[in-house]
């Protein structure tokens, strides 16, 4: 006797979201080649930084490596968490290994003309385009775990709704002197009630925040097999249970 409906099982990532992954992770494999440029062709001589900026492009390889298995098929009951540390890999790979291991050391060769001028534009191109991959591969994530139940697009929308405008907020209160505005000298009256208010006003987007933040977590959740909302999603909210065809024939 067999289950009409089977949820222990994560479902296969959609197949053109599998070619894309393909591309991205042969993407993130060739920007290894300009690591190794940076490396082995563009210092005058082997140094430790050298060493370091190696090693973190053979990460990045490995990272690139598992992608193109994750589009091939591989990891299928995984897909998310690890094309999640895909992501991260290639972002933290290349702020290590080149941003902050090659850049700072190579720039007194090429003050020195031992170093062609171009190598600071490689490095910071490689690092944009890993940061590009690397988000390309999230977005890819978020539509292959969410495909498997529908209903969890609600939630995430109503999430990023309410986080959109409170990220938007705090870049420009902590990034671009927005708090200097709001909050002024307490020396007066004036300057107390401000303070009070964007204490308040602070308080409201935290609450927002976390409403947003848990929205979110819970859209992720309902793709879970073992999920009762995803359980009614892909079985139309009707219960599990033995077909007629196995009822008749147990």
């Amino acid at each position: 006797m067999t289950n009409a409906l089977d949820t222990t099982q994560s479902p296969a990532a959609p197949k053109p979201l599998r070619v894309a992954m393909v591309a991205l992770a042969i993407g993130l494999g060739l920007s290894v080649l300009a690591g190794l440029w940076v490396a082995l062709i563009a210092a005058p001589d082997f140094k430790l930084w050298i060493g370091i900026t190696l090693g973190f492009e053979a990460i990045t390889l490995v990272a690139a490596g598992v992608a193109l298995g994750l589009g091939l098929g591989r990891f299928r009951a995984g897909f998310g968490l690890a094309a999640l540390c895909v992501a991260g890999t290639a972002a933290v790979a290349g702020v290590f290994g080149l941003e902050l291991a090659a850049a700072p050391n190579i720039r007194p060769a090429i003050l020195a003309g031992e170093s062609p001028e171009v190598t600071l534009r490689v490095i910071r191109l490689t690092v944009l385009v890993r940061f590009g991959l690397a988000g390309l591969i999230v977005m890819l994530t978020t539509l292959a775990v969410l495909s498997r139940n529908p209903a969890s697009w609600r939630p995430l929308g109503t999430g990023l709704l309410l986080l959109v405008p409170v990220l938007a907020l705090s870049a420009w209160l902590f990034g671009y002197g927005g708090i200097s505005v709001v909050v002024g000298p307490v020396d007066t009256g004036l300057g107390v009630a401000r303070l009070i208010a964007a204490l308040f006003g602070g308080l409201v987007l935290l609450v927002i925040a976390s409403i947003g933040g848990h929205l979110i977590i819970r859209a992720f959740e309902m793709t879970a097999p073992d999920d009762p909302g995803a359980a009614r999603s892909a079985g139309n909210g009707k219960p599990s249970g033995p077909s007629a065809e196995d009822a008749a024939t147990a």
